[in-house]
């Protein structure tokens, strides 16, 4: 798909309007002094395990598929 061409404009864009999202712990705890309220929204996102056992079992959450 074409989109990965778009990235690094959406990405330059994006900080030069002061709109990336915070990346530190720092940077989220001083934005939660401002709100008394804050949204979260997260979406699960599929990740490719390793093939080597030992490391696969790190990612295994437990979860069971239906």
């Amino acid at each position: 798909m074409f989109i990965h061409l778009f990235i690094p404009l959406l990405q330059k864009t994006l900080k030069r309007l002061g709109e990336l999202p915070a990346r530190k712990a720092s940077e989220v705890e001083e934005l939660l002094k401002n709100y008394d309220d804050v949204l979260l929204d997260g979406t699960e996102r599929p990740i490719q395990k390793p093939s080597d056992n030992e490391r696969a079992d790190e990612y295994y959450s437990g979860k069971k598929n239906s």
